[in-house]
């Protein structure tokens, strides 16, 4: 598993940093100290080292990997090493060979979700998205598996300081307003596009781009299963569907030629052309 150079740290954080305000007769104390044999910050990403928007929420996320004495792990450590972390964070919990990807659920305090055991030379972790907020939100879904949560728009929650009561939510309603904001960062980043004067900073911004309207589309198809499987909606609002499915054919037309245009910025700035 690779992270941005720039973002590297891979500093062994000491034992005694989650353990300093447990009783020295608690059994988690004691059970931590026998399963955790190192805590290590992999990588911080944040806009200066992986070179992208600060999100709305997320302003980086820490990479944690956890080497274990024992291929079994209990949350409670998982959430003492959280409570240090001040922001987001992705936990790569290691055994020998075999690793996981641990995260929160938002919603939920003190629950958490993880990967199945896999190689940890075949562990991957994508790091796709426009900002911060989109790049972690991917991160979960690849964790979780579920491919419809997204951060609740209206939530005035600092995540710094209250992190654990943040939900996530999936109703249509702010799949929409989700839409609409991926519609309007795509609008300003092809402006700023048309604006540079710089080569290597038009491909980044085209590669962005490429990405947010990829994501757009499967948002504006995701709004138009929602009405259809709503039938007293769909009675209201046949003209909404025919309106919805005329943009998704729209956005994913954008989609493939923003795609094509991407993959001949590639070609002349590697030379291949």
């Amino acid at each position: 598993m690779k992270f941005p150079k720039k973002s590297m740290i891979s500093q062994i954080i000491p034992q005694e940093r989650f353990i300093a305000n447990l009783n020295v007769a608690s059994n988690l104390r004691k059970v931590f100290i026998d399963t955790v044999e190192t805590v290590t910050l992999l990588s911080s990403l944040n806009m200066e080292t992986i070179f992208v928007h600060r999100g709305d929420r997320v302003k980086h996320i820490d990479i944690i990997e956890v080497l274990i004495r024992r291929q079994a792990l209990t949350p409670q450590i998982i959430e003492l090493i959280h409570r240090e972390m001040a922001g987001y964070t992705i936990f790569v919990i290691r055994y020998e060979e075999w690793a996981q990807l641990w995260c929160s659920d938002l919603s939920e305090h003190g629950k958490f979700h993880q990967t199945s055991w896999q190689a940890y030379e075949d562990l991957e972790m994508e790091l796709s998205g426009s900002d911060l907020d989109q790049i972690y939100l991917n991160c979960y879904r690849r964790i979780t598996g579920d491919v419809r949560k997204h951060f609740k728009t209206e939530s005035a929650i600092n995540p710094l300081d209250q992190i654990a009561s943040e939900s996530f939510v999936g109703s249509a309603d702010l799949a929409n307003s989700e839409s609409n904001s991926l519609a309007a960062k795509i609008k300003k980043m092809e402006k700023e596009i048309a604006e540079s004067k710089d080569f290597g900073h038009t491909v980044k911004l085209s590669m962005q781009v490429h990405l947010l309207k990829d994501e757009l589309a499967d948002v504006k198809k995701d709004e138009l299963a929602d009405v259809k499987k709503n039938s007293e909606l769909a009675k209201a609002g046949d003209k909404e569907a025919d309106v919805l499915a005329q943009e998704v054919e729209t956005v994913a037309d954008a989609a493939v030629k923003n795609r094509m245009q991407f993959n001949a910025y590639r070609r002349i700035n590697d030379g291949s052309y």
